[in-house]
């Protein structure tokens, strides 16, 4: 899929209450990691970006689990400096993700 294809899907993510404007930044992170991670190419990053597309790297997306992806949410989260947890929580039988305060 091409950037703007990329870039047209992020556009219904709902991410502003938490992220404001730095959803930008992760989806230009997140291509640039699939650039490095699926195709093997190198790829110069800001610096803005280098440690968001290293936490993308850091957590493999072969065999995705509902902890892998814990972990990528709240490893990107310290990243972008937010002081939020992303917890999921079960209620009435089903898992509910929701996103609070770090500890």
């Amino acid at each position: 899929m091409e950037i703007e294809g990329c870039l047209a899907l992020a556009e219904g993510m709902p991410l502003e209450p938490v992220l404001g404007g730095k959803r930008s930044l992760l989806v230009r992170a997140s291509v640039a990691a699939q650039a490095v991670g699926y195709l093997g190419l190198p790829v110069e990053v800001s610096p803005e970006l280098k440690g968001l597309v290293e936490t993308f790297l850091a957590v493999p997306p072969g065999e995705p689990t509902l902890e892998s992806l814990q972990t990528l949410c709240n490893l990107l989260l310290v990243a972008l400096g937010e002081p939020y947890k992303l917890v999921v929580v079960e209620e009435d039988g089903l898992e509910v993700w929701g996103i609070g305060a770090a500890v």
